[in-house]
């Protein structure tokens, strides 16, 4: 089974869960690792986000996939 296909699977089993219990240990799961995931923005902050990405384009810079690899250390 995929990766895709397994994260589908467990959200269904999540979507279907009606144990108080074992939901609140999920949430602690989720906050114990919350740095994976981002706070939500919102449409102003991604539209702010969004004027500068063009303006960065615009003005030429730009890096090359290689580049970006690079610097995640991919």
């Amino acid at each position: 089974m995929d990766l895709q296909a397994r994260k589908l699977s467990i959200i269904d089993w999540v979507l279907h869960l009606h144990d108080e219990d074992s939901i609140r240990q999920l949430e602690k799961l989720y906050n114990k690792f919350s740095y994976i995931h981002p706070p939500t923005l919102s449409n102003e902050e991604m539209y702010a986000r969004h004027k500068k990405s063009v303006k960065q384009i615009e003005k030429g810079k730009l890096r090359s996939h290689n580049e970006v690899k690079k610097h995640f250390g991919l």
